[in-house]
């Protein structure tokens, strides 16, 4: 498929501007590859992990026709919901052949 990080990443951050908009002010998050969403020092709660990961999952569907499950990136070792940046590293992964 070779999908480019960069283009992950402009997805996801269509997905963080969508996410902004449920979340106060002070709980924002930042339109970063090093912004982190899960662990010490992320932005949200496990509700708004979730809504992320179903707006990213929507939006990689609707600009790239690929079908992630990316609930199951939580259980996984490499921890590719900590930050935006590995979150497209895990996506160019999984699109470009599956393995990380």
């Amino acid at each position: 498929m070779g999908l480019s990080k960069g283009n992950i990443l402009q997805t996801i951050f269509g997905a963080v501007d969508e996410i902004n908009k449920m979340l106060a002010e002070e709980e924002r998050l930042v339109k970063l590859p090093n912004t982190l969403l899960t662990g010490d020092g992320g932005s949200l709660t496990s509700l708004g992990l979730i809504n992320f990961i179903v707006e990213v999952e929507g939006r990689i569907q609707k600009d790239f026709g690929l079908e992630l499950n990316l609930v199951e990136a939580l259980e996984a070792p490499e921890e590719p919901l900590k930050s935006i940046g590995r979150l497209a590293e895990f996506v160019v992964a999984q699109a470009n052949g599956g393995g990380t």
